[in-house]
This record gives C-alpha cells, sequence and structure tokens, in this order.
C-alpha cells in the first residue's frame, strides 16, 4: 500500500510540474508555432496538395482525423505538429495518461481500502484466529488486470497514433485508430470485431464466421438472388471441409450500429439468437439463416426452431460490440453467458491486450 501512495503522489507531482512550468512551457510552444508557420508558408502548396491527395486515395474509415480536417491550412498545420519530435502533442499525452495512472492508483488504494475493511469484518464474524489470509497485499478480484497492464491500456488510449499498424496476423491487421473505439463509451468497428473473432479457438464441430458472412446473406436476401453455387464455392474457399459443421455462428451488424451473435445448430435443427437489447430484429436474422440452410442442404432441410436466447441485457448502446464478443466467447468455450453491463469497462481493456497480444486470455482470466 506505501508503494502505491508514493507512486501517486509521484505522478501527482508530475502532473503539477507540468502546470506550474505552464509560462516557460508557453514560450517554448509559440516558438514552435512560428517554425510550424515559416515552414507552412514556404511548403504548404506542394504539401497541402499531396496530402490531399493522398487522403482521397486512401481506403480510409470516415473517422480518420484527416476527414475531420475541411480547411487545407489546418490540415497541413496537423501533419507538421504531428511530425515535431518536441511537439506540444506528446506533453499533452503524456501528461493525460499520468492522469489516467492517478485514477488507476486511487482506484487500487479504494479497492485495498475495501477488502481490508470487509476481512476485519470477516475475521471479527468468524473469530478466526488464522492468519494466513491477514496479507495488506491488494487483493486482486477473479477477473483483474495487473497495475501494469492497466498503464499499457491507458497509454494505448491517449496516444495521438492512428495510422500505424496496433496488432496484425497473417489474416488482416488493426490500426490504432481501431483499436480505440474499444475506450468506453464508444462503438466497436468491424476491423476490432473480426480480428477478435479470429482469435476464438473453436471445437472442430463449430465454425464462426467474420461479419462478412451475413452482410453478403443479406445481400443476396435483399436482390433475391440465392446463387446456391455462389454460396457453396464461398463458403469452401473460407471454411473448407466445415461447411456442414454441426454449429455455426454469424456475427451480425444490424443497421450499422448494433451487434448480435445467431447460432445454426445442425444436430438440434434450430436457430438461436442472442441479443443483448431484445428480440426487435428475431425474425429478420432468423428467416435469412433458415434461407441460408436452405440453399446449402438444396431444399432438403427440415424446418428449424427458432429460440430467442436469454443474454446478459447492455445499458448502453455502444456496448453491442463487447456483449457480441463475450458471447461467441462463451459458446466457443461451452461456458454459461457469464458477464454483465459493470464488467464491460474491465472487458474493453482486456480486448485491448488480447488483440495486441494476438492471442485470448482463457487460461488467465
Amino acid at each position: 500500500m506505501d508503494i502505491l501512495k508514493n507512486s501517486l503522489a509521484h505522478v501527482l507531482n508530475f502532473i503539477s510540474m507540468k502546470r506550474s512550468r505552464s509560462s516557460s512551457d508557453d514560450k517554448l510552444i509559440n516558438l514552435k508555432r512560428k517554425k510550424v508557420d515559416i515552414d507552412l508558408h514556404l511548403r504548404k502548396n506542394s504539401e497541402i496538395e499531396s496530402y490531399t491527395q493522398n487522403a482521397s486515395n486512401e481506403d480510409s474509415q470516415p473517422t480518420h482525423w484527416v476527414s475531420n480536417i475541411q480547411d487545407p491550412h489546418e490540415l497541413y498545420r496537423s501533419v507538421v505538429t504531428k511530425e515535431e519530435e518536441n511537439s506540444p502533442l506528446q506533453l499533452k499525452e503524456k501528461v493525460k495518461t499520468m492522469k489516467s495512472v492517478a485514477n488507476i492508483i486511487v482506484g487500487h488504494l479504494i479497492e485495498h481500502s475495501k477488502s481490508a475493511s470487509s476481512e476485519k469484518l470477516s475475521n471479527k464474524t468468524i473469530n478466526s484466529t488464522d492468519d494466513s489470509d491477514s496479507s495488506h497485499k491488494l487483493k486482486n478480484p477473479k477477473h483483474a488486470l495487473t497495475f501494469e497492464e492497466m498503464i499499457e491500456v491507458e497509454r494505448i488510449f491517449n496516444c495521438f497514433k492512428n495510422k500505424e499498424i496496433f496488432s496484425q496476423n497473417h489474416l488482416q491487421a488493426v490500426t490504432y485508430s481501431d483499436i480505440k473505439t474499444l475506450k468506453p463509451q464508444s462503438h466497436v468497428n468491424e476491423k476490432v470485431i473480426d480480428f477478435y473473432v479470429g482469435l476464438i479457438d473453436t471445437p472442430d464441430s463449430m465454425v464462426i464466421f467474420d461479419h462478412k458472412m451475413f452482410s453478403m446473406l443479406e445481400d443476396m436476401e435483399m436482390r433475391n438472388e440465392w446463387d446456391s453455387d455462389r454460396l457453396i464455392a464461398h463458403l469452401k474457399r473460407t471454411i473448407g471441409d466445415n461447411i456442414y459443421a454441426d454449429q455455426l455462428i454469424f456475427p451480425v451488424l444490424l443497421k450499422n450500429n448494433h451487434w448480435v451473435a445467431a447460432l445454426i445448430n445442425n444436430d438440434y435443427k434450430s436457430i438461436d439468437y442472442f441479443d443483448s437489447m431484445g428480440d426487435a430484429n428475431f425474425d429478420y436474422v432468423c428467416s435469412i439463416l433458415e434461407k441460408f440452410v436452405c440453399v446449402i442442404q438444396n431444399g432438403e432441410n427440415e424446418p428449424y426452431d427458432w429460440n430467442e436466447m436469454k443474454v446478459p441485457e447492455q445499458t448502453f448502446p455502444y456496448d453491442s460490440g463487447v456483449f457480441m464478443l463475450k458471447t461467441l466467447t462463451c459458446l466457443a468455450n461451452r461456458r454459461d453467458l457469464d458477464f454483465c453491463q459493470n464488467q464491460i469497462r474491465f472487458l474493453r481493456k482486456m480486448m485491448v491486450l488480447e488483440i495486441k497480444n494476438v492471442q485470448l486470455f482463457n487460461s488467465k482470466y
């Protein structure tokens, strides 16, 4: 506990020191801004043109920082500022991270205080003479990140990197801009969803598709063009001989803002629907998947039962992606859906580290 208090004092001292030196920092920042203005005057015409052209040619996400700047002058200023080695942005990044670290330490101290009080109360209640658990070390709950891991996540969230690759495997990559959609109160984007789905280990009798699979089925339904040859060929390219697996699981993105999961169980002849916000799209999703089953089995299948499954309920609309991913991991590991809204902030941070390490922490968590 003394270590935590000393760490908190060090962090708060760093933040206050940066604030106390604001006048001298302002002079340095003004000098750098003048340098930026000179560079802007000398190079802006050619550089603005090249950066604007590159931005228009890239298949970037709509939320990319370039697309949010309309004025070419501001575009160039942003680029130069990002390229400055001693940019004020780096100072802001460091102070912001240190504030997050201070909050984490305070959280640890509060948790320690609660744990110690609870332990004393328990000892009084049972009149225990066993001192084996009377250690004053912080007792992490079952689902807890280490102090170092929490700081690492805060650094990732607060950094000013965007286009750089954060993590990649042999199939795809996610950038820092993508991974920041795991920040609290953010909608998780499709790249993060598909990357995470690729990390989930499944039994041989189970297949989990990426979200593009259901999007393809939606397109066929909208066009009323269910092409069995094209569909089966696509399935064989993506999942090989598992085309007739016992269980087929689909991450589904509805109206570009809500994630649900659906499971085709060929053993029980059923379609199970998992939605953390209710059954508003139950019939829509199940009807498309029933047509999918009919097409790949050449119309020889029996009617499948549709089941709306009980799922932990989300409180906030931006958390559906995390709920859906956690549902998939529970299904793959044949576990109950043993999570709730109160764990979502933790799960977001854990997913950042899992994606960075390109593996899930099933054994640890």
